[in-house]
């Protein structure tokens, strides 16, 4: 970073598959050309999230760009773009490239270019509430330009969850889990649907818990099977629960196998009785929870301790 705050090192956009000149050129001509803004360099945070910020992009996945800004300067901004129909939303400011000569930025395979601008005290309201997937979001970005470290002075002071929090979110995630699986499991052929519905839902659920047990924020639902391979629980379980996923899409048979194939997933990953995979499973999550701070007691007693889950005493719970 330079003294204004920019990266002129293209430091940033290392192994992001974009070029930083058309980075630059997008946000110059797309971005810094809105109504109301004066002086970009000395106001707008310029970041790169998404897939590209964490290295884990295809040959066609869009171009992130957000862009930050203080909240009395972004109402300026949302009421002159929502004037002129450069947006369409009243509650948001995300702006979609949709003409021609947009796709020329990145090249049309990556879609429409598109930006969104936010708060800077909206970031760190969700930093202040602790709001796992807007944090991760933020962590990982790549940052092209921030002046003055708006931005980062916000970030850089999250160092980890207060232990009451850490241990509210473990044991709502893992309880979460446990009842996807358990009151979804498949029970007659037109139980399909909730089946694969409630046993992909415990995934995500114990993929989160990997995180959590880290002190870690998660991602989106679309990246935490691969970051979690990044954690200590996800290295030696997401091949199982990998595998587990591809079985509950199923490889095309035919429907009357179906709860079958779903009653055997649960059991491999839920049912430590029946299943030395879940077994495994369970046993060094519980172990991972003890560490994290969660009460041994509470982890021993396990799917008995639902009702706090049901009855919002760990958070608001759909079910």
């Amino acid at each position: 970073m330079t003294q204004s705050g920019t990266d002129k090192s293209g430091d940033s956009f290392k192994g992001t598959g974009i070029a930083p000149s058309a980075f630059w050129r997008f946000v110059q001509e797309r971005v810094f050309t809105l109504e109301g803004v004066s002086d970009p360099w000395r106001d707008l945070t310029i970041l790169l999230t998404g897939s590209r910020s964490v290295g884990l992009q295809h040959e066609t996945s869009d171009v992130d760009v957000d862009i930050l800004c203080p909240a009395r300067l972004y109402k300026v901004l949302h009421a002159k773009a929502l004037a002129a129909r450069v947006i369409q939303s009243t509650g948001s400011f995300l702006c979609i490239q949709r003409d021609a000569a947009a796709k020329a930025y990145f090249g049309a395979p990556l879609g429409n270019p598109h930006f969104s601008v936010t708060p800077l005290e909206t970031v760190q309201a969700h930093f202040a509430a602790f709001e796992d997937v807007p944090m991760w979001i933020w962590t990982h970005a790549r940052v092209a330009h921030d002046p003055r470290g708006q931005f980062t002075a916000i970030r850089d002071r999250f160092s980890g969850y207060p232990r009451a929090e850490r241990v509210r979110k473990i044991k709502f995630h893992w309880l979460a889990a446990a009842y996807f699986a358990i009151n979804m499991r498949p029970r007659e052929p037109d139980g399909i649907l909730p089946a694969v519905a409630g046993l992909s839902n415990a995934i995500l659920e114990l993929l989160r818990v990997f995180f959590l047990v880290e002190d870690r924020p998660y991602p989106y639902p679309a990246k935490l099977m691969p970051c979690a391979k990044d954690t200590t629980l996800g290295r030696e379980f997401c091949p199982l629960l990998s595998r587990a996923a591809d079985e509950i899409a199923g490889d095309g048979g035919d429907r009357a196998s179906a709860p079958e194939r779903l009653q055997e997933v649960f059991e491999r990953l839920f049912c430590a009785n029946l299943s030395e995979d879940a077994a495994r499973l369970q046993e060094a999550c519980e172990a991972a929870m003890v560490a994290a701070g969660v009460p041994g007691p509470w982890v021993q007693a396990d799917y008995e301790n639902v009702d706090q889950l049901l009855n919002g005493e760990l958070g608001p719970f759909m079910q």
